[in-house]
């Protein structure tokens, strides 16, 4: 059945020109509008839906709350713009669809429900007033094609804004223009994802009994975050489930070296320091206070005898050069003042130091999805910005914050479903292509979307909110260029510089226990160096750079790891059966079945914890963020090669302006200035101080939102 609402605003036609331009689209015919079609509109040629690019929110995810996000899914095909000879989508009705509208929304919009008989109602008078003209019947499969109708020439055309990507910054970016002009009834909106659910790179999920996130995880900072104070006004921070870390960091983590060796906390607390304070350097957080002043001075000679020069110009400094810098320069200040360690088998201080040290590095590879530090940008960290407090979870779960955004939203705003395979835009225009109406361009929009599935759709604006590995794939030629023309130089070295890493988390469920569910360890994991000979060679290699195994809240039977780079991509490929040898293995050589010893200041324990080496898992789930052709990848970091000046330029929208506000591109022979605010972007990837985070995504697109606004301000007086 085909699912359709018209309203002020997406697929929103005004209460008096209803009648004007609905299309009967309730039975298995195509029908032609009563206006006559002129000899001149031909027919558009029919677009075949591609049936796998019909997407239904998975039975995995997050269902919805009783204020769902209204969507359209399993789209079928119908013309809406004869005169713009484009394809527009009106999709399935499906369970999920939220009908108790607010009443003030409702009364602005008529809705056309052809599921069911009740449907069939509401449209009775409309029909009755309005004839329709039977075209001939085919048979439609799991789709339907449509010819173009002649709409009605009282309909005069709005801007219409089409946003590419269901995630927080696309979500983010409707919400602001749809409460922003509904009471003007300025714009056509609409949002189009590729995927079969909304949230983006937030995935809220459920394993084991426990909610779980399979993508982002944290708000990072609750003073001043937005994300904080919507999780706040929604109800969102108390849940009657368990979710991930729900207690925090309550749980002490108990460090263990390979070979099940439990290091004392007077090995471990003093790198611990030293890794926090060398970043804190690295972010310009640290500051020369008297507390502070030893490890201030030590990260300053670290950076100072890494910032080596070739004829007079300073390489680029990663972080990973000035964290190794800053452990030597420890090491040298502390050689006098150290005693050798005892009882830790092959292990040598400087060894447990160093694998301590190399463990902070992996869990911080995680923070940035760089894959490896060396490529991670050391100045370009001093711009990265957090909120200020603790980081928490969300209890009730991240999609709950997407979901009270995309609430406000009418039904049919959102189109799942919808892979969009190239971008047409127009950084030159001719004259003669400007369709005039009534001594206006008002039928000429300058962007074409095209889909997978064949039809097309034309916008004014469009706003991009794809991730940025997306981007990268979508400027080589090998992979299909996603614009047409290509992305001018400066975007393109810009996508091309910045650094878009993998990080997935994996999750396993332990078997029963028997009353022993408290008794699993937030396992930290010191390992041999990956070509050490006294590495136990049992340890898969994907292992080793993972810093930590822990439930993901106090007696929990569910442990979570996480993986970035080369290892996460691996963890892809791999079966639930290799992945749990794996993890066995290693969890059993850290955590020995030998008893307690005596813990002494430099001397250890084997780590048995009151459980035996033999652990169990029942379930494997694991996310796919680095493979996932939506996303190829998980967020953006500032690669070294690179800048927040990059993440700037990508945020810019194209055409590109001058600071006159004129456009960039020359105007001569047959063409005009380009119509401005074609294409925008959108995403974590675009902000420069909050990028990687959902707060970023957020502010992200309200600035995008906002641009538009303030674009349409002198026009219709948008406060």
């Amino acid at each position: 059945m085909i699912y359709r609402r018209i309203f002020k605003t997406t697929y929103v036609v005004p209460l008096k020109n209803v009648f004007d331009t609905f299309i009967d689209i309730s039975k298995p015919s195509l029908h032609k509008d009563a206006h006559e079609v002129s000899n001149d509109d031909k027919p558009m040629e029919k677009a075949q839906v591609d049936s796998s690019a019909i997407g239904k929110v998975s039975s995995g995810s997050k269902k919805t709350s009783s204020k769902a996000y209204n969507i359209l899914s399993s789209p079928e095909i119908v013309a809406f713009s004869p005169s713009e000879l484009e394809v527009m989508e009106v999709g399935s009705s499906n369970s999920n669809l939220v009908k108790n509208m607010d009443a003030t929304k409702t009364s602005n919009m008529i809705s056309f429900n052809m599921n069911n008989d009740a449907s069939t109602r509401q449209h009775t008078d409309l029909q009755d007033r309005h004839s329709f003209k039977e075209n001939t019947s085919v048979d439609v499969g799991t789709s339907m094609i449509s010819e173009a109708y002649q709409a009605s020439s009282i309909m005069a055309k709005k801007p219409r804004i089409v946003i590419i990507g269901a995630g927080m910054a696309g979500i983010t970016a409707a919400n602001k223009l749809y409460n922003s002009i509904n009471s003007n009834n300025l714009f056509e909106l609409c949002i189009v994802e590729g995927g079969s659910r909304i949230g983006g790179r937030i995935n809220t999920s459920e394993f084991g009994g426990d909610r779980i996130e399979m993508g982002a995880t944290w708000i990072h900072g609750i003073g001043g975050s937005p994300i904080y104070k919507i999780s706040q006004q929604i109800n969102s921070l108390e849940s009657q489930k368990p979710w991930e870390c729900m207690d925090g960091f309550s749980t002490q983590p108990k460090t263990v070296a390979e070979g099940g060796f439990e290091l004392n906390p007077t090995i471990v607390d003093p790198i611990n320091t030293l890794f926090d304070n060398l970043m804190d350097y690295a972010q310009g957080k640290l500051i020369e206070s008297a507390e502070k002043v030893d490890f201030y001075n030590l990260a300053t000679r670290a950076f100072k005898s890494c910032c080596t020069t070739r004829n007079g110009v300073s390489d680029q400094l990663s972080v990973s050069s000035f964290l190794r810098q800053g452990l030597n320069a420890y090491w040298d200040s502390m050689k006098d003042d150290q005693e050798e360690l005892k009882g830790y088998g092959t292990w040598s201080r400087k060894l447990i130091e160093e694998a301590i040290f190399a463990m902070h590095e992996n869990t911080q590879r995680t923070y940035t999805s760089a894959g490896d530090l060396l490529t991670l940008d050391f100045s370009a960290e001093s711009e990265y910005q957090m909120f200020p407090d603790e980081e928490i979870t969300i209890a009730k779960g991240y999609m709950s914050v997407i979901e009270h955004l995309a609430s406000v939203l009418p039904p049919g705003l959102i189109q799942l479903g919808r892979k969009v395979t190239n971008i047409e835009w127009q950084p030159e225009v001719e004259q003669q292509s400007i369709v005039m109406e009534n001594g206006h361009g008002s039928s000429f929009r300058p962007v074409k979307i095209h889909f997978r599935d064949g039809s097309t759709m034309l916008a004014d604006h469009v706003i991009v909110t794809v991730s940025l590995g997306v981007l990268k794939a979508g400027i080589h030629q090998d992979s299909g260029m996603l614009f047409n023309p290509p992305l001018p130089t400066f975007k393109t070295e810009a996508i091309s510089r910045l650094g878009f890493g993998v990080v997935n988390k994996l999750f396993l469920q332990l078997s029963d226990r028997k009353g022993d569910e408290d008794k699993f360890p937030f396992l930290q994991m010191a390992f041999h160096r990956p070509d050490s000979e006294l590495r136990n060679t049992k340890i898969p290699w994907w292992m080793r750079r993972t810093a930590s195994v822990s439930p993901i809240y106090k007696k929990s039977n569910v442990l979570l790891s996480w993986f970035a780079g080369e290892e996460a991509l691996e963890l892809e490929t791999m079966s639930d059966e290799e992945i749990v040898e794996g993890v066995s293995t290693t969890i059993s050589s850290f955590l020995s079945q030998q008893p307690h010893k005596k813990l002494e200041s430099n001397s250890h324990e084997l780590c048995s914890n009151g459980m035996t080496s033999e652990v169990k898992f029942t379930k494997v789930l694991k996310s796919k963020w680095g493979n996932d052709p939506l996303f190829l990848g998980s967020y953006s970091y500032v690669k070294v090669g690179s800048s927040g000046e990059d993440l700037d330029s990508l945020a810019e929208p194209l055409p590109k302006t001058t600071s006159t506000g004129s456009d960039s591109c020359e105007s001569n022979g047959g063409s005009v200035p380009p119509p401005p605010l074609q294409i925008l972007f959108a995403g974590e990837a675009t902000h420069r101080t909050h990028y990687s985070t959902t707060h970023g995504a957020y502010f992200s697109g309200l600035r995008e939102a906002n641009r538009l606004l303030q674009h349409y301000h002198h026009y219709v007086g948008i406060n």
